[in-house]
């Protein structure tokens, strides 16, 4: 069986997993993994496909963001309503689906600009280093602004704002400081990364990120910051000491799809990407964490990830 047919078996069986548990009460991030994921494998002609973004967009807010459907407090260390547009859910978890839908033509590209345009007026502060943005997409940040020093700038969040700002602006959207903006995040998170460690900090000066967090990084810095982003992705999929919670199965279901670059191609598969081949040694563990998931939203998120995995390798 080829290797993009063993992911696909985990994307569909993932599929199939959610919507047996589906409470018609799942977070916007779990609505749009899933959909993507079904967009991935059976066609964006699948009915499902209308049905989940239909869930999606009723859990859009009213600024043209998205957030939790629960009240959460997040680094400012006070309670955000449920009403909070999150920096990480609009240029990840939900960011991620909306580009697949502008490029499929199933949203206006109005929908991009609105949360770009959220990002872009989200508060940030310019440190020597580079810039870091707050938690949460709200013009003055609240209880989520960065300062100098208060260690609020989550950095698995910061990357991904940067990155996704620039796939808005390669669909059309435009902003004056937009590539600016991106630089000083990417000079940021170099700065901030461990040479040592070959990983991130959460957030601030605190202690390592997780492996799902930190494989966020080196997903977004493999395109932003090359060198840097490959030597984190390397680890996190060599290492099997970085198997640290849950989530690190889908940390790798994540780097598997990193495209082939100077230095990571495969030497045992010539024209293969490195990490698709490093994905091998992870992809049984994916389909026992399809069995045994820790949460619904974490099965459409290997359900998502798998699926593109199945396009790519």
């Amino acid at each position: 069986m080829a290797r993009s047919d063993d992911w696909a078996g985990v994307a569909q069986s993932a599929i199939t997993a959610f919507e047996a548990a589906d409470d018609d009460a799942q977070t916007a991030h779990a609505y749009a993994c899933v959909l993507s994921a079904i967009g991935r494998r059976y066609g964006w002609a699948d009915p499902r496909v209308v049905q989940y973004q239909a869930r999606l967009y009723a859990e859009r807010h009213p600024d043209g963001g998205w957030g939790l459907p629960f009240a959460f407090t997040s680094p400012g260390a006070s309670l955000n309503p449920a009403s909070t547009t999150y920096t990480i859910t609009c240029a990840d978890n939900v960011g991620l689906t909306l580009l697949d839908l502008r490029r499929q033509g199933l949203i206006p590209l109005d929908d991009i600009h609105d949360v770009a345009s959220l990002l872009m007026a989200t508060q940030s502060y310019l440190f020597p280093t580079g810039r870091g943005l707050a938690y949460s997409c709200h013009p003055t940040g609240g209880t989520d602004d960065v300062n100098s020093t208060n260690n609020r700038c989550v950095h698995n969040v910061n990357v991904m704002a940067g990155w996704w700002l620039l796939q808005a602006q390669a669909l059309g959207f435009t902003a004056s400081g937009l590539n600016t903006r991106v630089v000083d995040i990417v000079r940021h998170e170099v700065a901030v990364y461990s040479r040592t460690t070959k990983w991130w900090p959460y957030r601030g000066n605190l202690a390592a990120a997780d492996t799902d967090h930190t494989a966020v990084e080196a997903w977004a810095l493999y395109d932003l910051a090359y060198p840097v982003g490959r030597e984190s992705a390397y680890r996190i999929m060599t290492d099997p000491t970085t198997t640290d919670e849950p989530m690190a199965t889908i940390a790798r279901a994540r780097l598997t799809n990193l495209p082939g670059r100077p230095g990571s191609w495969s030497t045992t598969e010539p024209g293969v990407s490195l990490f698709a081949v490093l994905g091998d040694d992870w992809l049984a563990d994916c389909a026992a964490f399809v069995a045994d998931p820790w949460t619904t939203r974490a099965l459409a998120q290997m359900a998502y990830w798998a699926a593109l995995n199945a396009e790519v390798t």
